[in-house]
């Protein structure tokens, strides 16, 4: 390869595809590009989307027309700019990407939240972006030039949000299921009212009538009178949470999708006839008729999107394809293919053309009449979701968004091996028994149990869920893992036999859990839910036996203390809550963090509690006196877990040693006792250091976004 290398450096100006060729084709072979020296050649037509290029010399290279991988975490919504010049999109890490529609390249990031923004929305004359988010604000950015022009608080997280017809105002979607409208001319909040039981997950504005409709994960779909904010029509076709709503462009029929696979289209033909006065008495209508029912889907529903001339509906969701429905009939006419992961959402283009889907790893470019991807986008991203720290203290497994699972020796700080068969994202992992078996499963519920010492998968399982948390112990009568979801349901595996013992249906009333966590040694089990309450179970038992109230709102995290019969949660009201749930008293509130608290964990006897959030920060407290003992704030992203090692740490003479990950790609080592760093680890990235000094044709967007990567610019 080198002689043909040199070769190259030799040739008339006019080879210049030569070195691009070789890189395409040394992908095609597998071959391992680690160091290759391409420096001073010319590299036209390449595709380094998915190549790994550690320590790749391209100094002094020249790029042509070459496809680089873009850096974004897992984006859950997107919004396209009524001009049709933009699409931004947002994730768990708090940042906006914004893509010019029409090269596919990046025009900036906003570093807009310390949580996950799902209310974005473009003004209608396109010069503005508002966002909004988990961390309680709603912020506005002009565009293009990315200045954030004002910034609001708002008194619950945020999931929705939407702009009226002539932009006046900006209604935001609650947690807690209130509706909340902003006056953006005035700078001033207007009407808010009780929309839903539970969270209010979207919103959608009618094109000529003031009428607004609302979704939620009480299952309900409900249609708004803005001026007099009376309910019009109340929908609940829905047999689970309904995750997006959208009118067609001329407001005659309105779509919903929900987690229960469907999607339904509803007549809504004469609500434009609908009164504008905040005087006048709007008659209820008493039900829509449901024209079509649309269920080709296999899982949960999260996209949604009417072409510009409403004779077209385009769904998506876990099952990773898009179909394109006729909504006159109801029927399919095509289906797009090719995502490999859940897709979080769809929107056309505003000339119908095009349509842009989006999922955990994938921005694609749709060709509407040729049925056709013309342009993929990739995202990679090393960051660690999930840890745990094997019992004898020596070994540290984490979990990510590039599918790999890791496992670090801890004396070194090198990665001992890369466990790859996941082909989603790796939201969640456990330890079982004495740490010999892993479970980890990804975001397509598929579940993998591992033998840590040989490095193999020894069962694959399909959960059929949308998983949230995974959860061991290490009770030598129950060897199990416990799995909570989206669908309202608790299966607990048998770690040892890969079998499914059992599935807990959750009641109703309860709502479904977002997190779930074994006893490390007791037959015991805890789920926390989105009614904010946590739950006790036997493992013997298929109810819950006992209620902790407490958490303002849904906790996302919870850990049983050690030794004593305590239990720590951590939620979106930015709190750490601490229960003695035999006498059911909460012993401490913890008060600090500034945004969503993500993960909590116990040390070794209890004394300690380290909490991380997304405000970017490690907290620990001491558990006698409930006081905050250091706040670690290197992290330049959301924390995503932490634990501390079960074992003193004699290398760094440190009897605590704490462990946290972030959506910055680190990972820290902390003395505990002290609140000093002791070592930084981090994977290697796609790009890790690819030396591009003194390279040409990168634009400026594109160095940033390599650099982010690992490459070296200068």
């Amino acid at each position: 390869m080198q002689h043909i290398l040199q070769q190259m450096r030799g040739a008339t100006a006019g080879a210049n595809y030569g070195a691009g060729n070789l890189l395409n084709l040394m992908q095609t072979l597998d071959l391992d590009l680690t160091g290759a020296d391409f420096s001073g050649l010319t590299i036209a037509q390449a595709d380094l989307q998915n190549a790994l290029l550690h320590r790749v010399n391209f100094h002094g290279c020249t790029f042509s027309h070459v496809l680089f991988a873009e850096s974004f975490n897992s984006p859950y919504v997107s919004a396209l700019s009524p001009d049709n010049r933009y699409l931004v999109m947002t994730g768990p890490d708090g940042l906006a990407h914004m893509w010019d529609v029409a090269t596919g390249t990046r025009q900036l990031t906003l570093a807009a939240h310390q949580g996950l923004a799902l209310g974005i929305a473009f003004s209608p004359n396109s010069q503005v972006l508002a966002t909004a988010s988990f961390d309680r604000t709603l912020k506005f950015w002009q565009i293009p030039s990315g200045v954030c022009l004002e910034v609001i608080s708002t008194p619950a997280p945020v999931w929705s949000g939407c702009y009226s017809v002539d932009g006046a105002c900006f209604y935001l979607g609650l947690e807690d299921g209130r509706i909340l409208a902003w006056d953006v001319n005035r700078h001033e909040w207007g009407e808010e009212f009780k929309a839903h039981a539970a969270t209010v997950a979207s919103l959608a504005i009618h094109p000529q009538a003031p009428v607004l409709v609302s979704s939620g994960y009480d299952r309900c779909i409900k249609l708004w009178h803005l001026p007099t904010q009376t309910a019009l029509a109340h929908l609940t076709a829905h047999s689970d949470n309904v995750w997006k709503v959208e009118f067609s462009p001329d407001g005659t029929v309105l779509a919903t999708a929900g987690f229960d696979g469907v999607t339904r289209l509803w007549d809504t033909q004469g609500l434009e006839a609908i009164s504008h006065s905040p005087n006048s008495d709007p008659v209820g209508i008493p039900s829509l008729p449901c024209l079509h029912t649309l269920s080709l889907h296999r899982g949960q529903l999260l996209g949604l999107s009417f072409s510009p001339d409403g004779s077209l509906v385009a769904t998506a969701g876990q099952d990773s394809v898009i179909p394109l429905w006729q909504v006159s009939t109801g029927q399919p006419v095509a289906t797009l293919a090719g995502h490999r992961d859940l897709i979080w959402s769809v929107v056309f283009s505003q000339d119908g053309q095009s349509l842009y889907s989006v999922s955990n790893n994938e921005i694609k470019f749709w060709s509407v009449a040729a049925r056709l991807c013309e342009r993929t986008l990739h995202g990679l991203s090393v960051t660690c979701r999930t840890l745990a720290i094997h019992p004898g203290g020596t070994r540290l497994v984490t979990g990510g968004n590039d599918r790999q699972i890791r496992l670090w020796d801890l004396t070194t700080g090198h990665c001992q091996r890369l466990l790859s068969a996941h082909a989603g994202p790796v939201i969640c992992l456990t330890l079982c028994g004495d740490g010999s078996v892993l479970a980890s499963i990804d975001d397509e519920g598929i579940l993998k149990f591992w033998d840590l010492e040989t490095g193999t998968c020894r069962h694959t399982c399909n959960t059929g869920l949308v998983a949230l948390y995974v959860s061991g112990g290490d009770h030598p009568n129950f060897p199990l893992i416990a799995i909570s979801s989206t669908a309202k349901v608790i299966q607990l595996w048998n770690y040892r036999t890969a079998e499914l013992v059992r599935t807990l249906a959750i009641p109703e009333s309860l709502g479904h859990p977002h997190v779930v966590v074994m006893h490390p040694h007791q037959p015991l089990m805890a789920t926390g839910h989105h009614t904010g309450q946590l739950y006790l179970w036997n493992l013997t038992s298929d109810q819950p036996h006992q209620t902790l109230s407490g958490q303002a709102s849904k906790p996302w995290t919870i850990a049983f203390h050690p030794e004593q019969p305590l239990i720590a949660s951590g939620g979106d009201d930015c709190t750490v809550s601490v229960w003695n749930y035999e006498t059911n008293t909460v012993l401490h509130t913890l008060v600090g963090h500034t945004a969503a608290v993500a993960w909590v964990a116990f040390n070794s006897d209890g004394r300690l509690l380290a909490s991380g959030a997304g405000d970017n920060t490690v907290r620990i407290w001491d558990m006698t006196t409930g006081q905050c003992l250091h706040s670690l704030s290197e992290h330049q992203a959301k924390v995503t877990a932490v634990a501390f090692n079960p074992r003193p740490r004699t290398d760094y003479n440190c009897p605590n040693v704490l462990i946290s990950s972030s959506f910055d790609e680190t990972i820290r080592l902390w003395d505990a006792d002290t609140g000093t760093r002791l070592k930084i680890l981090r994977p290697d990235r796609i790009y890790e250091g690819m030396n591009l000094i003194n390279a040409s044709g990168l634009s400026e967007a594109e160095k940033l976004t390599l650099k982010t990567l690992g490459a070296i610019i200068s």
